[in-house]
């Protein structure tokens, strides 16, 4: 019988922490590393490290209730100047074995099916919003300096040149959204 495969419950638990780990230690290194290599080229755009942050936050969340479990959609409020740059980098992306599409949404359309939403920094819209997706399992993420205090979920925040970001845990666990503790504990309030 060879020894080296693990094919039981604690072997799992500690191979999905090492894998936790990494990531985590990926997300660091985009928040602190990455940054210095595009200010190191004059090129740096804070929306760019964003979408990529976006993208590493959804491994580290669990939606309770599926809605969709082959695809992830990414919804992006159509006035947001971040929309082109979400559709061009996260489409055929994967997380967590799902595909991820892209959907733009204009005030007006409907937010039904969206896992993520990411708003825009007019705080109407985001007021509107909050309120529309009041305990739907929808994660909000914008960049808006009183999204938190308006109930959003997560706010990502350029300090220095690096990209941090700020979770709200109270509107998550109400819209039954799990956001991991390893996460949690990367968070920082501005």
């Amino acid at each position: 019988m060879n020894n080296n495969r693990c094919f039981n419950q604690n072997c799992s638990k500690r191979l999905y922490g090492v894998v936790i780990r990494c990531l985590l230690i990926t997300l660091l290194l985009l928040s602190s590393v990455l940054p210095g290599v595009f200010a190191a080229s004059n090129s740096w755009d804070p929306n760019e490290v964003k979408i990529v942050l976006i993208y590493k936050l959804a491994q580290f969340i669990r939606w309770n209730t599926e809605t969709s479990p082959e695809t992830l959609n990414v919804c992006v409020d159509d006035s947001s100047d971040i929309y082109p740059l979400v559709e061009t980098n996260l489409k055929d992306k994967v997380v967590n074995k799902r595909g991820v599409q892209v959907l733009a949404k204009h005030i007006d359309d409907d937010i039904d099916g969206c896992h993520i939403l990411y708003l825009s920094n007019d705080s109407e819209v985001i007021g509107l919003r909050i309120k529309q997706v009041e305990q739907l399992p929808i994660l909000t993420i914008s960049s808006a300096s009183e999204f938190i205090s308006l109930g959003g979920m997560i706010r990502l925040y350029v300090k220095n040149r690096r990209i941090f970001f700020e979770i709200n845990q109270e509107p998550a666990l109400s819209a039954n959204i799990s956001i991991s503790s390893q996460l949690m504990k990367l968070s920082r309030k501005q």
